[in-house]
Protein backbone atom coordinates (compact mmCIF):
# COMPACT_ATOMS: atom_id res chain seq x y z
CA UNK A 1 0.00 0.00 0.00
CA UNK A 2 1.46 3.22 -0.85
CA UNK A 3 2.19 5.91 1.62
CA UNK A 4 -0.42 8.75 2.19
CA UNK A 5 1.80 12.14 1.73
CA UNK A 6 0.88 15.16 3.58
CA UNK A 7 0.15 17.97 1.50
CA UNK A 8 1.09 20.55 4.02
CA UNK A 9 4.62 19.08 5.43
CA UNK A 10 5.27 16.67 2.74
CA UNK A 11 6.05 13.81 5.32
CA UNK A 12 5.14 10.22 4.31
CA UNK A 13 4.12 9.25 8.06
CA UNK A 14 0.05 9.27 7.68
CA UNK A 15 -2.55 6.72 9.06
CA UNK A 16 -6.27 6.62 8.83
CA UNK A 17 -7.39 8.82 11.63
CA UNK A 18 -11.46 8.01 11.32
CA UNK A 19 -13.96 7.34 8.35
CA UNK A 20 -16.77 10.03 8.87
CA UNK A 21 -19.80 11.30 7.26
CA UNK A 22 -21.92 14.72 6.62
CA UNK A 23 -24.00 15.56 9.66
CA UNK A 24 -25.02 19.18 9.00
CA UNK A 25 -26.10 19.66 5.33
CA UNK A 26 -26.21 15.42 5.04
CA UNK A 27 -25.78 14.63 1.05
CA UNK A 28 -26.21 10.91 0.29
CA UNK A 29 -24.64 9.35 3.38
CA UNK A 30 -21.19 9.76 1.78
CA UNK A 31 -18.21 9.13 4.35
CA UNK A 32 -14.54 10.69 4.18
CA UNK A 33 -11.72 9.45 5.42
CA UNK A 34 -9.49 11.83 7.63
CA UNK A 35 -5.61 11.00 7.77
CA UNK A 36 -3.56 12.30 10.85
CA UNK A 37 0.39 13.24 9.48
CA UNK A 38 2.88 12.17 12.38
CA UNK A 39 5.08 14.77 11.20
CA UNK A 40 3.01 18.05 11.50
CA UNK A 41 0.15 16.55 13.34
CA UNK A 42 -2.38 18.10 10.94
CA UNK A 43 -5.34 15.68 10.17
CA UNK A 44 -6.72 15.84 6.78
CA UNK A 45 -9.14 14.42 4.17
CA UNK A 46 -8.20 12.21 1.99
CA UNK A 47 -8.78 12.30 -1.46
CA UNK A 48 -9.47 15.82 -1.60
CA UNK A 49 -12.84 16.65 -2.89
CA UNK A 50 -12.76 18.58 -6.17
CA UNK A 51 -14.98 21.71 -6.04
CA UNK A 52 -17.30 20.94 -7.80
CA UNK A 53 -19.04 17.82 -6.18
CA UNK A 54 -18.30 20.08 -2.42
CA UNK A 55 -20.54 22.79 -3.58
CA UNK A 56 -23.49 20.43 -3.08
CA UNK A 57 -22.42 20.70 0.83
CA UNK A 58 -22.37 24.84 0.92
CA UNK A 59 -24.96 26.42 -0.54
CA UNK A 60 -28.41 28.17 1.12
CA UNK A 61 -28.72 24.93 3.65
CA UNK A 62 -25.65 25.86 4.74
CA UNK A 63 -25.29 29.44 4.63
CA UNK A 64 -29.10 30.48 5.05
CA UNK A 65 -28.82 31.18 9.17
CA UNK A 66 -26.38 33.40 8.44
CA UNK A 67 -27.95 35.15 5.72
CA UNK A 68 -30.07 36.70 8.42
CA UNK A 69 -28.29 40.22 9.30
CA UNK A 70 -29.63 41.86 12.71
CA UNK A 71 -30.53 45.88 12.09
CA UNK A 72 -29.06 48.09 14.79
CA UNK A 73 -32.60 47.62 17.21
CA UNK A 74 -31.63 43.67 17.21
CA UNK A 75 -28.03 44.26 18.33
CA UNK A 76 -28.96 46.41 21.16
CA UNK A 77 -31.39 44.33 22.15
CA UNK A 78 -29.29 41.22 22.02
CA UNK A 79 -26.81 43.07 23.98
CA UNK A 80 -29.21 44.33 26.54
CA UNK A 81 -30.12 40.53 27.00
CA UNK A 82 -26.54 39.54 27.15
CA UNK A 83 -26.30 41.93 30.14
CA UNK A 84 -29.59 40.72 32.19
CA UNK A 85 -28.56 36.58 31.54
CA UNK A 86 -25.30 36.20 30.97
CA UNK A 87 -26.00 34.74 27.22
CA UNK A 88 -23.00 34.40 25.14
CA UNK A 89 -22.97 34.92 21.11
CA UNK A 90 -21.44 34.78 18.02
CA UNK A 91 -19.99 38.14 18.07
CA UNK A 92 -17.55 37.03 21.06
CA UNK A 93 -15.40 35.73 19.50
CA UNK A 94 -11.58 37.16 20.04
CA UNK A 95 -11.35 39.19 16.74
CA UNK A 96 -14.55 41.38 17.76
CA UNK A 97 -13.00 41.53 21.19
CA UNK A 98 -9.94 42.76 20.38
CA UNK A 99 -11.58 45.00 17.44
CA UNK A 100 -10.92 48.62 19.04
CA UNK A 101 -7.22 47.87 19.05
CA UNK A 102 -7.26 45.99 15.46
CA UNK A 103 -8.60 48.82 14.04
CA UNK A 104 -7.18 51.60 16.23
CA UNK A 105 -5.88 53.29 13.39
CA UNK A 106 -7.54 56.06 11.52
CA UNK A 107 -8.76 54.32 8.83
CA UNK A 108 -7.81 51.54 6.32
CA UNK A 109 -8.31 48.73 4.44
CA UNK A 110 -9.76 45.51 5.74
CA UNK A 111 -10.19 41.95 4.29
CA UNK A 112 -12.63 39.26 5.49
CA UNK A 113 -11.84 36.18 3.12
CA UNK A 114 -14.75 33.82 3.08
CA UNK A 115 -17.12 36.35 4.32
CA UNK A 116 -20.00 34.02 3.84
CA UNK A 117 -22.92 36.35 3.61
CA UNK A 118 -21.14 39.19 5.20
CA UNK A 119 -22.83 39.67 8.59
CA UNK A 120 -20.63 39.62 10.84
CA UNK A 121 -19.23 43.04 9.03
CA UNK A 122 -22.10 44.88 9.71
CA UNK A 123 -20.90 45.99 13.08
CA UNK A 124 -17.43 46.85 12.18
CA UNK A 125 -18.73 48.77 9.29
CA UNK A 126 -20.66 51.18 11.71
CA UNK A 127 -18.64 51.07 14.38
CA UNK A 128 -15.41 52.14 12.03
CA UNK A 129 -16.65 54.10 9.25
CA UNK A 130 -13.36 55.17 8.46
CA UNK A 131 -12.28 51.78 6.96
CA UNK A 132 -13.15 50.56 3.88
CA UNK A 133 -14.16 46.82 4.02
CA UNK A 134 -13.52 44.28 1.35
CA UNK A 135 -14.72 39.90 1.39
CA UNK A 136 -14.19 37.24 -1.06
CA UNK A 137 -16.89 34.53 -0.88
CA UNK A 138 -16.88 31.66 -3.33
CA UNK A 139 -20.34 30.26 -2.58
CA UNK A 140 -23.29 31.89 -4.59
CA UNK A 141 -25.95 31.82 -2.37
CA UNK A 142 -23.63 33.83 0.67
CA UNK A 143 -21.70 36.14 -2.26
CA UNK A 144 -25.35 37.07 -3.25
CA UNK A 145 -26.23 37.66 -0.08
CA UNK A 146 -23.10 39.59 1.02
CA UNK A 147 -23.21 41.70 -2.40
CA UNK A 148 -26.17 43.46 -1.08
CA UNK A 149 -23.98 45.10 2.12
CA UNK A 150 -23.89 48.74 1.45
CA UNK A 151 -20.59 50.25 1.20
CA UNK A 152 -19.37 46.19 1.39
CA UNK A 153 -17.03 45.70 -2.09
CA UNK A 154 -17.11 41.65 -2.10
CA UNK A 155 -15.55 39.61 -5.09
CA UNK A 156 -17.11 36.24 -6.10
CA UNK A 157 -14.36 33.25 -5.90
CA UNK A 158 -11.61 32.53 -4.29
CA UNK A 159 -8.72 34.73 -2.67
CA UNK A 160 -6.29 34.31 -6.05
CA UNK A 161 -8.91 35.25 -8.01
CA UNK A 162 -9.73 38.88 -6.28
CA UNK A 163 -6.10 39.81 -8.06
CA UNK A 164 -5.76 42.25 -5.69
CA UNK A 165 -2.61 44.49 -5.61
CA UNK A 166 0.55 43.92 -3.60
CA UNK A 167 0.87 45.71 0.33
CA UNK A 168 -3.04 46.84 0.00
CA UNK A 169 -4.49 45.74 2.75
CA UNK A 170 -4.04 46.92 6.93
CA UNK A 171 -5.92 44.21 8.35
CA UNK A 172 -6.86 40.39 6.70
CA UNK A 173 -9.02 38.05 8.64
CA UNK A 174 -9.11 34.54 8.07
CA UNK A 175 -11.93 33.20 10.65
CA UNK A 176 -13.06 29.56 10.48
CA UNK A 177 -11.65 29.64 6.84
CA UNK A 178 -8.21 28.05 6.35
CA UNK A 179 -9.88 24.38 7.19
CA UNK A 180 -12.02 24.53 3.77
CA UNK A 181 -9.06 25.38 1.50
CA UNK A 182 -7.67 22.70 -0.30
CA UNK A 183 -4.29 24.29 0.03
CA UNK A 184 -4.34 26.50 3.20
CA UNK A 185 -0.26 27.30 2.35
CA UNK A 186 -0.96 29.42 -1.48
CA UNK A 187 -3.70 31.16 0.96
CA UNK A 188 -1.29 32.33 4.01
CA UNK A 189 1.43 33.60 0.61
CA UNK A 190 -1.20 35.10 -1.09
CA UNK A 191 -2.98 36.74 1.95
CA UNK A 192 1.54 37.80 2.64
CA UNK A 193 1.73 39.47 -0.68
CA UNK A 194 -1.53 41.64 0.06
CA UNK A 195 -0.50 42.66 3.13
CA UNK A 196 0.82 45.98 4.40
CA UNK A 197 4.17 45.77 5.89
CA UNK A 198 3.40 46.09 9.49
CA UNK A 199 -0.14 45.34 8.88
CA UNK A 200 -1.83 42.19 10.45
CA UNK A 201 -3.02 38.88 9.56
CA UNK A 202 -5.45 37.15 11.72
CA UNK A 203 -6.25 33.04 11.54
CA UNK A 204 -8.50 31.71 13.40
CA UNK A 205 -9.50 28.03 13.34
CA UNK A 206 -10.73 24.85 15.49
CA UNK A 207 -7.68 23.23 17.90
CA UNK A 208 -7.92 19.98 17.23
CA UNK A 209 -5.99 19.79 20.46
CA UNK A 210 -8.69 21.39 22.25
CA UNK A 211 -10.97 19.56 25.07
CA UNK A 212 -13.39 19.00 22.92
CA UNK A 213 -11.81 18.30 20.09
CA UNK A 214 -9.96 15.12 22.16
CA UNK A 215 -13.03 14.24 23.46
CA UNK A 216 -15.49 14.40 21.07
CA UNK A 217 -13.34 12.61 18.53
CA UNK A 218 -14.60 11.80 15.04
CA UNK A 219 -18.59 13.49 16.74
CA UNK A 220 -16.48 16.56 17.32
CA UNK A 221 -18.67 19.43 15.68
CA UNK A 222 -15.67 20.78 14.07
CA UNK A 223 -14.97 18.11 11.88
CA UNK A 224 -17.73 19.33 9.96
CA UNK A 225 -16.82 16.72 7.19
CA UNK A 226 -16.39 17.06 3.80
CA UNK A 227 -16.62 21.04 4.23
CA UNK A 228 -13.42 21.14 6.53
CA UNK A 229 -10.55 19.82 4.60
CA UNK A 230 -8.22 20.32 7.23
CA UNK A 231 -7.89 19.98 11.36
CA UNK A 232 -5.24 21.99 12.63
CA UNK A 233 -3.73 22.36 15.83
CA UNK A 234 -1.12 24.84 17.04
CA UNK A 235 2.11 22.64 15.80
CA UNK A 236 0.65 22.68 12.49
CA UNK A 237 -0.53 26.19 12.34
CA UNK A 238 3.28 27.30 12.81
CA UNK A 239 4.05 24.97 10.23
CA UNK A 240 2.35 26.46 8.14
CA UNK A 241 2.91 30.75 9.16
CA UNK A 242 6.80 30.01 9.06
CA UNK A 243 6.02 28.21 5.24
CA UNK A 244 4.79 31.29 4.27
CA UNK A 245 6.95 33.53 5.74
CA UNK A 246 4.46 35.23 8.12
CA UNK A 247 5.69 36.46 11.93
CA UNK A 248 4.04 34.98 14.57
CA UNK A 249 3.19 37.58 17.12
CA UNK A 250 0.56 36.28 19.01
CA UNK A 251 -0.80 32.38 19.87
CA UNK A 252 -4.34 32.31 21.55
CA UNK A 253 -7.29 29.89 22.72
CA UNK A 254 -10.57 31.02 21.50
CA UNK A 255 -13.81 29.28 22.63
CA UNK A 256 -15.93 28.44 19.61
CA UNK A 257 -19.40 29.33 20.29
CA UNK A 258 -22.16 26.15 20.65
CA UNK A 259 -19.00 23.81 19.73
CA UNK A 260 -19.20 21.60 22.75
CA UNK A 261 -22.88 21.19 22.86
CA UNK A 262 -23.64 20.36 19.34
CA UNK A 263 -20.79 17.88 19.67
CA UNK A 264 -22.57 16.18 22.49
CA UNK A 265 -25.81 16.23 20.21
CA UNK A 266 -23.70 15.01 17.46
CA UNK A 267 -23.03 11.99 19.77
CA UNK A 268 -26.21 11.23 20.48
CA UNK A 269 -27.27 11.54 16.54
CA UNK A 270 -29.47 14.32 17.00
CA UNK A 271 -29.14 16.78 14.10
CA UNK A 272 -26.63 19.49 15.64
CA UNK A 273 -28.32 22.96 14.45
CA UNK A 274 -31.46 22.03 15.17
CA UNK A 275 -31.90 23.71 18.48
CA UNK A 276 -29.50 26.80 17.46
CA UNK A 277 -31.92 29.24 18.08
CA UNK A 278 -33.13 27.88 21.09
CA UNK A 279 -32.92 30.08 24.60
CA UNK A 280 -32.35 26.50 26.68
CA UNK A 281 -29.44 26.13 24.33
CA UNK A 282 -28.14 29.95 24.56
CA UNK A 283 -27.37 29.21 27.93
CA UNK A 284 -26.04 25.91 28.05
CA UNK A 285 -23.69 27.54 25.34
CA UNK A 286 -22.91 30.14 27.83
CA UNK A 287 -22.34 27.53 30.90
CA UNK A 288 -19.30 25.93 28.98
CA UNK A 289 -17.71 29.05 27.50
CA UNK A 290 -15.54 29.69 30.67
CA UNK A 291 -14.27 25.46 30.29
CA UNK A 292 -13.02 26.57 26.66
CA UNK A 293 -14.86 22.86 25.42
CA UNK A 294 -14.94 24.03 22.22
CA UNK A 295 -11.75 25.45 21.56
CA UNK A 296 -10.41 27.54 18.51
CA UNK A 297 -6.68 28.99 17.74
CA UNK A 298 -6.34 32.51 17.27
CA UNK A 299 -3.09 33.53 15.08
CA UNK A 300 -2.15 36.89 15.03
CA UNK A 301 1.03 37.48 11.89
CA UNK A 302 2.71 40.14 10.20
CA UNK A 303 5.51 40.05 7.72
Amino acid sequence: MNAIKCPLCGGVHSKLAFRVGDVRVQRGGKTFDYYRCADCTATFIHPFPDYAALEDFYGEEYFAPQALAPTERTLSFFQTVKKAFGIGSAFDNLFYKERKKIFSAPGGNFLDVGCATGMQNIRLMREFPSWHFYGVEPDEFAFQQAKQLPNFHVTKGFLQDAHFPDDFFDVILVNQVLEHTEDPLAVLTECRRILKSGGKLIVAVPDKNSLSGRAFGKRWYNVDAPRHLWQFNKKSLQILADKANLRVTAFRREHLHGSFIKSALIMFGIAPDRFDRSVPLLFVKNITKPINFGGGLFMITTK
